[in-house]
């Protein structure tokens, strides 16, 4: 005969804290163990009062469950241990299901976008969010963390440029992580524009003499610029005459 005078023992490890945020996208991940010196009977899973699973094989375990049915975003859950005589133990988690990742709302730069950065800064604008928290926002320019963010997420701010931005094709990526550690990231390419465009205007010249009977002028010239020139006008007498739109 075996007498049996305590009662099981049963912990959760994971989730590790009450009030935790846990990412359920995949499934809620439970880590239980338990033992009792006589044996034990059975392992029951409760999620909110109500039975989810029975272990009768199994006493400890580190595995990921279904929770796609079960709505909303704060739940109890509680392990209830039974021994071979009916002892009964339980261990109990308050934690919030977090089913979505973050957000990011971006004003610039965007993808493809041309940027001016004549005063040698680049201005980076979005806002972050989360139904849970954002824990972090970061900013990486050409592979460079030029923000890291953990307080305030509505972000607008100007980073100084260095040699290592010259050129007009950069790349940048956006990064969000929320609470349970789910990210978002958002990564494209876009132009920064330094320099005015140029133009170089070889007929008429400036000092020929035109007919002012003329009804039809010709002009000849060259402009450019290192992003591209999206529109060019012809002006006299400071009045528009023509707009041309460079293909």
């Amino acid at each position: 005969v075996t007498f049996d005078r305590k009662n099981p023992w049963v912990a959760i490890f994971l989730p590790a804290t009450n009030g935790e945020i846990v990412d359920v996208k995949d499934g809620l991940r439970l880590e239980v163990r338990s033992t009792d010196d006589a044996g034990l009977a059975s392992i029951e899973i409760y999620i909110d009062d109500v039975l989810h699973t029975t272990f009768t094989n199994k006493f400890y375990f580190d595995e990921y469950f279904n929770v796609s049915q079960i709505s909303g975003t704060d739940h109890t859950i509680k392990v209830k241990v039974i021994d071979k005589t009916g002892k009964v133990s339980q261990a109990i988690r308050d934690v919030k299901f977090d089913r979505s990742a973050p957000t990011l709302d971006i004003t610039t730069p965007k993808n493809g976008e041309v940027v001016d950065v004549g005063l040698n800064s680049l201005r980076i604008n979005l806002v972050a969010g989360d139904d849970l928290g954002v824990k972090v926002v970061r900013v990486y320019l050409d592979g460079n963390e030029v923000i890291t963010e953990g307080s305030n997420f509505n972000i607008n701010r100007s980073i100084p440029l260095g040699n290592q931005y010259l050129g007009a094709n950069h790349r940048i990526k956006y990064e969000v992580q929320d609470n349970s550690n789910k990210k978002t990231i958002q990564e494209w390419d876009f132009k920064m524009d330094r320099t005015y465009p140029w133009v170089q205007v070889s007929s008429p010249s400036s000092d020929i003499a035109v007919d002012s009977s003329i009804t039809l002028l010709t002009f000849t010239g060259t402009t450019g610029d290192d992003t591209g020139v999206s529109e060019i006008q012809i002006l006299v007498d400071n009045n528009v005459k023509k707009t041309i739109t460079p293909t």
